[in-house]
């Protein structure tokens, strides 16, 4: 879930890819984003987080792709309240070995900077030590400018 300045909407990720928004208790009937043709459906992927730039005009997406792997992708919002479907901008690709720990928290901090919470690559007790490794940025949590 998330929130935008200068909106009383609340913003949901669904699993399945879709970004919905809440206003007044009631579900809007167009989604604000649909990725629903482009998201892996595996039980720990799908459309994992979102967040808004801090003046709401961007909102940052984590999703699984149809392959596994996490794609952090930032949209204009539009004047309408949904995506503008041509500003789409990719700023992370990050390949997954296993299926599982995607992670997938975003927020902005304090310090204005994009937060992203990756998991360490997935399987039990992670295999490929992804997490103690300085090469490789699964089980991190980055700070994008």
């Amino acid at each position: 879930m998330a929130a935008r300045a200068g909106d009383d909407a609340l913003y949901f990720a669904q699993k399945t890819g879709r970004v919905v928004a809440v206003r007044d208790g009631e579900v809007a009937e167009r989604p604000v984003l649909d990725l629903s043709g482009e998201v892996s459906q595996g039980g720990e992927q799908g459309l994992l987080g979102l967040a808004f730039s801090p003046d709401g005009a961007l909102l940052y997406t984590n999703h699984t792709d149809r392959d596994g792997n996490t794609r952090i992708t930032e949209w204009a919002m539009g004047e309408s309240g949904v995506v503008v479907s041509a500003s789409r901008r990719e700023i992370l690709f990050v390949e997954q070995p296993f299926s599982n720990h995607n992670g997938g928290n975003l927020a902005f901090g304090p310090d204005g900077y994009l937060y992203i919470g990756l998991g360490d690559g997935g399987s039990a007790g992670d295999p490929m030590d992804n997490s103690q490794s300085l090469g490789s940025l699964l089980g991190k949590m980055l700070r994008i400018d």
